[in-house]
């Protein structure tokens, strides 16, 4: 699997400790998901490298991943209601709506049973 690195500050660190605004990462070519013709050859090659990324990482433990908490994860997708002012259109709010009443409904009780 091929994936961007982290650039090395002029000291050597590659400041992967630390926060900062901006990090600067290795060029990876390609397009963006978005921008290419979605079909099932694209779907099903998406598919396999999530698959190898998965074998990949199977196992895969860090320590501070214990206490590690963020917005990205599942069980915060409830947080993400206070985002929603963002989101223009009524139609896509109240869309944006039904989708965390769902998966609040379906998938957060059963999160813990979840592999992880």
């Amino acid at each position: 699997l091929h994936f961007c690195c982290i650039i090395i500050d002029v000291l050597g660190d590659d400041t992967s400790t630390s926060d900062h605004v901006v990090r600067l990462l290795t060029y990876q070519p390609g397009s963006v998901f978005q921008r290419v013709l979605h079909s099932r050859e694209l779907f099903f090659s998406a598919g396999q490298f999530v698959a190898k990324l998965d074998q990949t990482l199977k196992g895969f433990h860090h320590p501070a991943y214990e206490s590690y908490s963020s917005l990205w994860e599942l069980r915060s997708a409830p947080l993400l209601r206070k985002f929603i002012f963002a989101v223009r259109e009524e139609e896509r709010k109240h869309l944006v709506e039904e989708v965390l009443h769902s998966f609040e409904e379906n998938v957060l009780p059963s999160l813990e049973t979840f592999e992880k």
